[in-house]
């Protein structure tokens, strides 16, 4: 059994213009040791000549891509599939966030129309990794039969307050009707409110919510982002450090390749600063010492014969 690589990715979510994505910039990533960058499909599908500089940069640092879109119906999901095919094998995630103004969430149950949209979505998303097999190629997990197939993993759905996963007892009803549906952590937003709603709108009671994380979310989390900065709380700190672990043993007991993590600096975009002294890029790599920190623990005290 192998250790999968820790593969971090910087977040650019802020900038509306590919302008900022010069050599320099790419270099001090490299440098840095990221693996990629992560950045809403919205900055990359603007002028052709500058979708190729991006795509000669990252190619040229052997640097990947995770991109962002947002979910407002199937044409438009499709839409944004063709575009992100376009992008070339430099794509190796596809990170999906609700659009809460198209889809109304309650707290308490499911809709029909919400299972209609997500099944689709999930059709649509397995064809789309079938015919683009390099994207979620990093970390696609082997089943207990030796297969690792392409359509499951590649695309995964933000875990956002108030979204469609943004409660655990929505996630789990989900997961139930969808099993093959795959999720990212966005754990200071879930991990917060979970704490907070039942699947009847009561307090949960915090041992039921962590059994539910572990044993019935965690299978499908396939990417991580982490909040970073001095305003966070200590127990956010803790609960994402606590997920990363389980995340990361999951992973390892199926083989692999690639974990892949994206922290984002509470108050702004590593993008707008140019010096490689600038405050929010130190915060970056302060942020990605730390998860290479809780990395190190887990890899030391994980134990390889353990098998699901």
């Amino acid at each position: 059994m192998a250790i999968p690589r820790l593969a971090i990715y910087t977040a650019n979510h802020t900038t509306n213009s590919l302008k900022c994505y010069s050599s320099k910039y790419f270099q001090r990533i490299k440098d840095a040791g990221f693996r990629g960058i992560q950045a809403p499909l919205s900055h990359l599908s603007q002028k052709k000549d500058l979708q190729m500089n991006l795509r000669t940069e990252l190619q040229q640092q052997d640097l990947k891509l995770i991109v962002d879109i947002q979910l407002k119906s199937i044409d438009n999901f499709n839409l944004q599939l063709d575009q992100i095919s376009s992008l070339g094998n430099i794509v190796t995630h596809i990170n999906c966030k609700p659009c809460f103004e198209q889809h109304e969430i309650s707290k308490k149950s499911l809709s029909k129309e919400n299972i209609e949209f997500y099944s689709d979505v999930l059709s649509t998303s397995a064809q789309f990794l079938e015919e683009h097999s390099y994207i979620g190629k990093y970390g696609r997990e082997t089943d207990i039969m030796g297969n690792s197939p392409h359509h499951l993993t590649g695309i995964s759905h933000d875990i956002l307050q108030p979204g469609i996963f943004g409660t655990p007892s929505l996630t789990r009803d989900m997961l139930e009707v969808l099993p093959p549906f795959r999720l990212t952590a966005s754990i200071w937003e879930w991990y917060r409110d979970c704490m907070y709603w039942g699947h009847d709108g009561v307090v949960c009671d915090g041992e039921d919510t962590e059994e539910v994380l572990e044993v019935e979310i965690v299978p499908h989390l396939d990417h991580i982002h982490v909040l970073y900065g001095n305003d966070l709380k200590e127990e956010c700190k803790v609960a994402q450090r606590e997920l990363w672990s389980k995340v990361w043993s999951r992973k390892a007991t199926r083989n692999v390749e690639e974990v892949s993590i994206t922290p984002y600096i509470l108050g702004g975009d590593i993008c707008r600063e140019d010096a490689d002294d600038g405050v929010l890029w130190n915060e970056m790599l302060k942020a990605k010492k730390e998860i290479e920190n809780s990395y190190e623990l887990w890899r030391n005290g994980y134990d390889c014969t353990i098998d699901e």
